[in-house]
């Protein structure tokens, strides 16, 4: 069992992280454009995910709570993002 708990946390780690480092690679204007919220405060959110699995770990409370906001930002907001990232509007 505590192989499992690690590697699930490993994992929860390097989607909040990869998570992150991908919200900064896209213009506000994109997120404006996609109908999602700002740039600006998917970082903040992203950040305080990671900071809390930093704190509490990876499988406790704040842990899978950080875990489900990388994920709805990864699967939901990013493709929308991208698919506005070079639109002139």
């Amino acid at each position: 069992m505590t192989w499992v708990a690690l590697i699930v946390g490993v994992v929860s780690f390097a989607l909040k992280i990869w998570a992150l480092v991908d919200c900064f690679g896209h213009p506000d204007t994109a997120f404006r454009a996609a109908d999602r919220l700002t740039r600006t405060l998917w970082i903040v959110i992203l950040a305080a995910a990671l900071a809390l699995h930093l704190w509490v770990g990876g499988l406790a409370w704040g842990g899978v709570a950080g875990t489900v906001v990388a994920l709805v930002y990864l699967l939901d907001v990013r493709p929308r993002v991208r698919a506005h990232e070079h639109d002139p509007a």
